[in-house]
């Protein structure tokens, strides 16, 4: 360990001492106390150096060389009060401010006391630039921990100007981004400081946790093993990880790093409430109870130690205890979920359904895709007879979760998963015989078996239930379901009317029925017991799915959609029907109409992650790129992984967001390494950027990914045409093309020939795919635009009109074959150009061309007005802007047409088309 040393030499300090009254008999025991704990600390031994230390201080209570040594121990230990003590007692003596002022402000902020740092610490004049930036980063974190953030950010900008370098400003600032929920901005913040300064230990600490918030536990572990590499001691980094190691079930080692902590800082309030969870895991109660205890006395406003302590009066038996400890923690949050949970089971042994109900009902509003929350409320819902509402919150939380039904109580607790999931099941099996814990064990059983398609098993799980309970109708829908699944119509049908018999009432048995007749091809008899259900539950949101599957199946669109929208609207509240129609739309390329539901989606589930996901690319598909952005980056706080974390890159990049969307695509990168699909994400950012050494860096990357693939010499090929490099991407499009021969490679290999004048090479390309593919559109009008520039109008007339024949709308083709005809005095160019006009009259080129289309050919006045519109939407066209001009001139207004012309050379007056206006204006005067 670096040796402590106070801030002034020893012969400085004992002239110190010498100066005030301190006695001089003990000096030379206190000072060989002093040497010795100075040895003990070079060797780690803070322990045995504290001891030297206040042997020295007995022997000598003025000496201030050993208050603040003994000060700085503490500091480092995180012993904040008794770090304070030293501190003060040196104050007292007399110490020179400089030796005590800065850490004792440190030790005010470790003990929380932030008001007195800022009523302590302020900027002296003429003190140095280093002090003053400390002064205002020790504010700042002050400022800080009051929670008043905007202070907080003035006094670490301050700091960053006096010391621009300064990467503990930098951290301070990425704090106050974490504090205004600003988190992408804090990692990708956090990224540059650690590729600058990798040996940042904080920033890399600061990084962990933020990624143990976030649920990365992998990259978490990641960041605090390379702290704890290079300070062994890092208390931080220590809890964070004997906390991954806790919940990850890693016992064994969340132990080792605990003695660590335990000769650090034995009465850490976090560290007693790891100690008190490994109790409580391994069923000490008692010793659990004394532990947590302790840290709630520590940390008394710890809401995890309160819930944790209800756990441990749970297992005791005292529910009353468990009761006021989680009702506490509830209070103070009420959305805190292993509270909710744990308060549930609670009030279940307590015999209160009602206000299990009551409790879980806000909840499940509040997470909605929790599977154990759904399984307890179903519990608590078939207790109270609501078997319909119960059995649907049962079979979506086994959707969610297919391995739910694994776990026993303590999971549904949120505490710790032990085993592998097959032991668990069978544990489960051979404890359903005694009293049932919270969650529904036997109906889970049977779900989580046909989720896992092993019908045999979930039809002996069914049939036990039937017998268990026979006036229970889920026990007879599940064994349908069972025998449904495995080609057992007839039994299965037999079951779901037995369901029926029971509970009339109970629908799932008749959507079964549906089910069973949907997938007999009988669509009538489906839609006849969907219609049964309907009566019975106008506004049930299943029903109407199955009542739109149906419509789909029976080619009716909108009978689907109207369906879906009332499915929507209906009950219970579900995402689902929303997101079938929106993805319909998508698919039916009606991107406003799925934008429509996906914004009132997001309204109504704005947490949803599948909500989110849909909404923003449906953003994107609209052509809504910012908001998809914003859409996309809230996603990505609740489910960060490659998948969004490179759609949102795709939405900053649609949006212009380069710089966020290359941090975005490196994030991705970070999750998963050399992912072929953000690779080549990060490559069109890049070409598109202008970037083209990165550009080529990523194609290349891609082809080492993909080496039998031709896409990454493709884009290595774009990218030198891009730079005018014709031969090395001619070479290149050649290797890709003769890899795998595609028309979307041999379009731009013959537009490459073309470019570098063997235009006859690019010509015999298109003509082989457009013979060998005559419905290729793009093929087709890519090889009537060179032969019309290697001047052979007639046989790109010719595929002009064969794209119309196919596709009788086709801009391209309208435009250009208008263009052609207007130069040979052909009167089908006005017909031609008005289609084209009417199908885009918002696009310039279009204008233009049906504009000067109708001045060709004498209609002056109406061709100017189109080339008025032309201009206004393109004012910095030249060719546009000229023919304006003409029209102009043609008119007779001269005025107009002089300064129209001037327009036109004043855009290129090195140009032909400038020459052309000279020349026009000449002839006007």
């Amino acid at each position: 360990m670096k040796q402590i040393r106070t801030p002034r030499t020893r012969a400085r300090i004992s002239a110190c001492m010498l100066l005030l009254t301190a006695s001089l008999l003990h000096a030379a025991t206190t000072e060989e106390y002093i040497k010795e704990a100075e040895a003990y600390l070079e060797k780690g031994e803070a322990r045995a150096a504290v001891i030297q230390l206040k042997n020295a201080l007995q022997e000598n209570p003025a000496s201030i060389e050993a208050r603040l040594l003994l000060g700085r121990i503490y500091l480092q230990a995180g012993n904040g009060a008794s770090a304070e003590k030293e501190f003060e007692r040196a104050k007292r003596l007399n110490a020179a401010k400089s030796y005590w002022e800065l850490p004792l402000a440190r030790a005010y902020l470790m003990q929380g006391k932030f008001q007195e740092v800022l009523d302590n610490l302020q900027e002296e004049p003429g003190s140095s630039v280093e002090n003053r930036t400390v002064i205002w980063l020790l504010r700042g974190d002050a400022y800080h921990g009051l929670r008043q953030y905007a202070q907080a950010r003035d006094a670490y900008t301050t700091a960053s100007q006096l010391n621009p370098q300064s990467q503990q400003a930098m951290l301070g600032l990425i704090m106050s981004d974490i504090a205004e929920n600003r988190r992408d901005e804090a990692m990708s913040n956090l990224d540059a400081l650690l590729a600058n300064h990798p040996e940042n230990i904080p920033a890399r600490v600061m990084r962990g946790e933020i990624q143990q918030l976030t649920g990365n536990p992998d990259l978490a572990r990641a960041d605090f093993d390379q702290v704890l590499e290079q300070q062994p001691g890092n208390i931080r980094a220590l809890l964070g990880r004997t906390q991954i190691n806790l919940t990850g079930g890693d016992v064994a080692q969340a132990k080792a790093d605990i003695e660590k902590l335990d000769t650090l800082v034995p009465r850490h309030p976090q560290l007693l409430h790891m100690r008190g969870a490994i109790a409580l895991l391994e069923r000490d109660l008692d010793k659990a109870e004394t532990l947590l205890q302790q840290a709630l006395s520590a940390s008394p406003e710890s809401l995890p130690t309160l819930t944790l302590l209800g756990a441990v009066s749970f297992y005791k038996g005292n529910y009353e205890a468990a009761n006021r400890h989680l009702s506490m923690a509830l209070k103070a949050q009420p959305a805190l979920l292993p509270a909710i949970k744990l308060l549930a089971s609670v009030q279940h042994k307590m015999k209160r359904p009602d206000a299990i109900v009551k409790l879980l009902e806000p909840a499940l509003e509040r997470y909605p895709n929790d599977a154990q929350l759904m399984a307890m409320l179903g519990t608590a819902y078939m207790q109270v007879k609501r078997f319909e509402e119960g059995s649907a919150l049962m079979s979506r939380a086994i959707e969610i979760k297919p391995d739910l039904a694994a776990y026993r109580t303590q999971l549904a607790l949120g505490l710790m998963a032990q085993g592998k999931s097959g032991e668990a099941i069978e544990q489960l099996e051979n404890t359903i015989e005694m009293e049932q814990e919270f969650i529904q064990a036997d109906v889970l059983l049977v779900l989580s078996h046909l989720h896992k398609k092993d019908y045999a098993k979930a039809l002996t799980a069914s049939r036990a239930l039937e017998e268990r309970a026979p006036e229970n109708p889920v026990g007879y829908n599940l064994s349908g379901l069972a025998y449904m699944m495995s080609g057992d119509e007839k039994q299965a049908r037999q079951r779901f009317r037995k369901a029926l018999e029971i509970d009339p009432n109970f629908i799932t048995a008749e959507t079964n029925l549906a089910r069973l007749a949907v997938q007999q091809g009988d669509l009538a008899l489906a839609r006849l017991h969907y219609r049964n259900a309907l009566k019975k539950s106008p506004r049930n949101t299943t029903v109407l799915m199955g009542l739109a599957d149906i419509a789909r199946r029976g080619g009716d669109p909108e009978e689907m959609h109207a369906l879906l929208e009332q499915a929507h609207n209906g009950e219970p509240k579900s995402p689902n029907p929303g997101l079938i129609s929106a993805q319909a739309y998508l698919a039916e390329d009606k991107p406003l109409k799925a934008l429509r539901m996906t914004s009132q989606l997001s309204a109504a589930f704005p947490d949803d992650p599948s909500v989110l996901l849909v909404h923003g690319k449906t953003q994107l598909a609209a052509g809504d790129a910012i908001n998809a952005v914003t859409t996309l980056r809230r996603l990505t706080e609740q489910t960060r992984n490659v998948e969004t974390l490179q759609l949102l890159g795709n939405a900053q990049q649609a949006a212009g967001q380069r710089d966020e969307a290359r941090r975005s695509y490196q994030q991705a990168l970070r999750e998963k390494p050399g992912f072929t699909p953000v690779v080549i994400s990060l490559f069109t950012l890049e070409l598109s950027a202008g970037r083209h050494e990165e550009a080529l860096t990523h194609a290349k990357s891609i082809q080492r990914a993909l080496p039998d693939n031709p896409l990454g010499y493709e884009f290595e090929g774009t990218t030198h045409a891009m730079q005018g490099r014709n031969e090395q991407a001619i070479a290149l499009y050649e290797k890709a093309y003769q890899m795998q021969p595609s028309d979307r490679l041999a379009i731009p290999l013959a537009l490459q020939y073309a470019h570098a004048g063997n235009a006859p090479r690019g010509l015999e390309l298109l003509r082989e795919w457009a013979t060998k593919e005559p419905d290729n559109l793009k093929t087709r009008l890519t090889l009537s635009g060179m032969l019309l520039e290697q001047g052979q109008p007639e046989e790109a007339i010719r595929g002009y009109e064969a794209v119309l024949q196919v596709d009788e709308n086709n801009l391209v083709a309208l435009n250009n074959l208008a263009w052609i005809y207007s130069t040979r005095g052909d009167r089908r160019a006005v017909d031609l150009g008005k289609r084209a006009y009417d199908l885009a009259s918002t696009r310039p080129e279009i204008v233009d061309t049906y504009g000067w289309i109708l001045v060709q050919t004498g209609d002056l006045g109406k061709g100017s007005e189109i080339l008025k519109q032309a201009a206004e939407l393109s004012p910095e066209h030249q060719e546009i802007i000229y023919h304006l001009g003409f029209s102009l001139h043609k008119q007779g207004n001269r005025s107009e047409a002089e300064a129209t012309l001037k327009r036109a050379i004043a855009i290129d007056d090195s140009s032909e088309l400038a020459q052309s206006a000279r020349q026009l204006l000449e002839s006007m005067r």
